[in-house]
């Protein structure tokens, strides 16, 4: 229980910018409030902390300053109120589905005290709010794969002091490879998280934050930045795994019942539905090709047949005639 009061004292002690805190007096004003502790976990604990809420440090200075990022009211010392403590409940409840287990164990104290202040509130909307929500993945419960902590901590910390990182990481291939990486961003993906990083040579790439065997935080600085942009680098598809850069016009059939899907959900933003005879829908978008997008059409079986680009057309059509021939003919 400490462990979660320290957790929200420090949330409660940061400022709301222009006014900023450093671990060295953060950890004097726990002491004052008996919340004994050394320093180095307040500033393992502020790298944690800023994973899970809006609080950003200053870079390139020592110590490290901290305060709450500009759109994010400070929590205040009468602690977690009851929207604070809805909103704590509910992340829990996604992240069982889509976190590994060393950040819900970081932000395990924050929701015991999130749910003891609902309870206190039985009859409340927000209470009644925390019973009624739920979050159920898509497809197969698969088993979140586990990072280990001290990576974690490594790679947050690179990312927000921009230094380096030693890595030793097994990549899909099983072949223990050793790389000084400068890292870029973490995104999630599922119940994935990868961390975006530059090999030498500044090539950007995608690591599983959960293969990588340790992970070190080097004195260097990281390769400066500018020019990457991580919102681009998601919209050319790379978490999807691209076939190429190219963006195609996509144009396919579905049956009824599946364009009520893209109905619902449209694929882009210049979308467009032409019902034809006999119920089906033609739908036209432009996209970047990927693997995720041929799987998810994959999914849709005979009720989508895809017409253009020919390429994608002639690989969907070799996918669909290899499937079939693994199987046995139906009786």
């Amino acid at each position: 229980m400490e462990f979660g009061l320290r957790y929200l004292k420090m949330l409660s002690l940061i400022p709301a910018p222009p006014q900023e805190i450093d671990a060295i007096t953060l950890h004097r004003k726990l002491g004052d409030e008996d919340l004994e502790v050394d320093l180095r976990s307040v500033q393992r604990d502020l790298h944690r902390l800023s994973v899970l809420f809006p609080i950003t440090c200053t870079e390139g200075t020592r110590p490290l300053r901290w305060s709450w990022a500009a759109h994010a009211p400070p929590l205040t010392a009468g602690g977690i109120g009851p929207v604070l403590a809805l909103a704590l409940v509910l992340a829990d409840t996604y992240f069982t589905v889509a976190m590994p287990q060393s950040i819900r164990d970081a932000l395990a104290p924050l929701t015991r005290a999130a749910r003891g202040v609902l309870a206190t509130r039985e009859g409340t909307t927000p209470a009644e709010l925390a019973k009624r929500f739920r979050v159920v993945p898509k497809g197969p419960a698969a088993r979140t794969p586990e990072v280990a902590p001290a990576v974690l901590e490594a790679v947050t910390r690179a990312l927000a002091e921009r230094r380096k990182l030693a890595a030793r990481y097994r990549p899909a291939t099983g072949e223990l490879t050793e790389y000084v990486l400068d890292p870029l961003a973490c995104v999630q993906r599922g119940a994935l998280l990868y961390l975006v990083a530059w090999k030498p040579g500044r090539q950007d790439r995608l690591y599983l934050l959960h293969r990588f065997e340790s992970a070190a935080l080097l004195d260097a600085p990281a390769e400066p930045d500018d020019t990457f942009d991580l919102d681009a680098f998601l919209a050319r598809g790379e978490l999807g795994f691209a076939v190429d850069d190219r963006e195609i016009a996509f144009v396919a059939r579905f049956d009824a019942r599946a364009a009520r899907v893209v109905a619902e959900a449209p694929l882009a933003d210049d979308q467009t539905l032409e019902p034809l005879p006999g119920g089906e829908v033609r739908v036209r978008a432009t996209l970047r090709r990927t693997h995720e997008l041929e799987g998810w059409l994959l999914g849709f079986g005979p009720a989508v047949v895809v017409e253009g680009p020919p390429e994608l057309a002639e690989a969907m059509a070799k996918t669909a005639h290899a499937m079939a021939a693994r199987y046995p003919a139906p009786a």
